[in-house]
């Protein structure tokens, strides 16, 4: 079961936000499925996303951040926090988009499973 509730540019002009919720594995999965569960605990996902679209460097620059909270298992020993910090810039140059992000599924310690630093991307796209 996952629920989404989307707004873009209604509540705040240029900002752009979502909300998702998710609880999974409610029966405990089937023996014969193809992703195999060993228990019978429900997996709950949270997850939040603002972007702000401004005039910069000659187009629209968009930066963002997106939060998550995917428990397992019904465990705070296995809680996994994920950040995303980015900045997308678009119509600084004509059917080119360019982008910056830095993403982590694991911002902190969450019981066997150690923080990790995340990993930078740089990109840029051109359709015609």
């Amino acid at each position: 079961m996952e629920v989404e509730l989307v707004d873009e540019n209604g509540l705040v002009e240029s900002l752009d936000m979502s909300v998702k919720w998710g609880l999974f594995d409610i029966n405990g999965g089937k023996p014969d499925a193809i992703l195999k569960v060993d228990n019978d605990l429900s997996d709950l996902f949270v997850q939040g996303k603002l972007d702000y679209g401004l005039e910069a460097l000659g187009g629209k620059l968009t930066p963002g951040t997106t939060v998550t909270v995917n428990q397992l298992d019904g465990s705070e020993d296995h809680t996994y926090v994920g950040l995303e910090l980015r900045a997308v810039l678009t119509e600084a140059v004509p059917a080119t988009t360019f982008g910056l992000k830095w993403a982590t599924d694991r911002l902190v310690d969450s019981g066997p499973t150690e923080a990790e630093q995340g990993t930078v991307s740089i990109w840029t796209k051109i359709a015609y």
